[in-house]
């Protein structure tokens, strides 16, 4: 198939195959950061790994420990942030959530 003046049409990314080291680094990091670098979309990245049953062994973020929520309310979200890693959004849904409860 060509576009008229005999060029082919360029490859859509989304499509493009997966190469060994595409497929080497899928469960080693969030499926989001692998899709950025890889430069997939996220549910292609997210549709190979549990069709090659590859496990999600890398979470983002680890569960939040005792002395991390007894921070929540005491200092800004923004130290919390800093002190866990996380981002300011999830300190800040987690202090809510547990508000509410």
């Amino acid at each position: 198939m060509t576009l008229g003046l005999g060029i082919p049409p360029a490859p859509n990314p989304k499509y493009r195959k997966w190469t060994p080291e595409d497929i080497a680094l899928i469960g080693t990091m969030p499926d989001s950061d692998l899709a950025r670098q890889l430069g997939y979309p996220y549910y292609v990245v997210v549709h190979k790994r549990t069709q090659l049953k590859i496990p999600y062994r890398k979470p983002r973020y680890t569960l939040w420990k005792a002395h991390e929520l007894k921070w929540l309310g005491k200092l800004s979200d923004e130290k919390v942030a800093k002190r866990t890693g996380r981002p300011i959004t999830a300190v800040h849904e987690k202090r809510l959530k547990l508000a509410r409860t």
